[in-house]
């Protein structure tokens, strides 16, 4: 069964708020920080006590953006992670990044530096969408 989670957009001017994972399945990749949604937990609470349990940042949830499936198979071609991430743009309240929870790290990031990293490609398409929206 899908496990639902959220992902923040959080920038900062140019630069939008990242962290490395340290945990499966996408360990040591770069992804907007975010988890799973808690039992009684709204989708906007979650993406508020996520960004701030990964990084130290506080943030204000604006709007809900998209939704994408992150489907992990093992080498047999068998389903081991199942995500439904749903992305919410929010805006920067106070902070500074420091990697805590299941972050290795946590910074602000310009979209090319962003290209240097290994990025999960539906994360990497969505910020790069949101800036053109939004004219970052």
């Amino acid at each position: 069964m899908p496990h639902l989670a959220v992902a923040a957009a959080v920038f900062q001017g140019d630069r939008v708020l990242a962290v490395q994972r340290r945990n499966p399945p996408a360990e040591n990749t770069w992804a907007l920080p975010g988890g799973s949604v808690q039992l009684g937990e709204t989708v906007f609470e979650a993406v508020i006590r996520e960004t701030l349990e990964e990084t130290g940042i506080q943030v204000r949830p604006v709007r809900f953006l998209t939704a994408v499936d992150a489907i992990y198979r093992d080498a047999s071609n068998r389903v081991r992670f199942h995500y439904t991430i749903l992305y919410v743009l929010a805006e920067y309240l106070s902070g500074q990044p420091m990697p805590q929870d299941d972050a290795l790290e946590a910074r602000w990031l310009t979209i090319q530096e962003l290209h240097a990293l290994p990025f999960e490609r539906n994360t990497l398409r969505i910020i790069e969408e949101i800036v053109e929206l939004q004219g970052i």
